[in-house]
């Protein structure tokens, strides 16, 4: 998977068009047994929150995939404000 990661960003490909994204964490579900990256455009939305998206990483053909099932959202979400959370507690320290 951490070859995907160069300096901290990943490119991907959408509609012929490669994106650079910024990988803010990536982590293993032993719940449904696979690598997930987290990672950001480093755009706001409209209501000024960044961007955040989610992607897993099939070890076989080195590819990401779309989370399609609404627990696997869930488990991503629990973990995105775990670290966030974690960040949040390091700022107090």
């Amino acid at each position: 998977m951490e070859e995907l990661i160069k300096d901290g960003k990943i490119t991907l490909v959408e509609d012929g068009v490669e994106k650079e994204y910024t990988v803010l964490f990536t982590f293993h579900s032993d719940t449904f047994k696979k690598d997930y990256f987290v990672y950001t455009d480093d755009q706001e939305d409209e209501e000024g929150y960044l961007n955040v998206f989610a992607s897993s990483y099939n070890q076989d053909t080195g590819e990401l995939e779309a989370v399609e099932s609404e627990e696997e959202w869930t488990n991503i979400d629990q973990m995105v404000f775990k670290v966030v959370g974690e960040v949040q507690n390091e700022g107090e320290k």
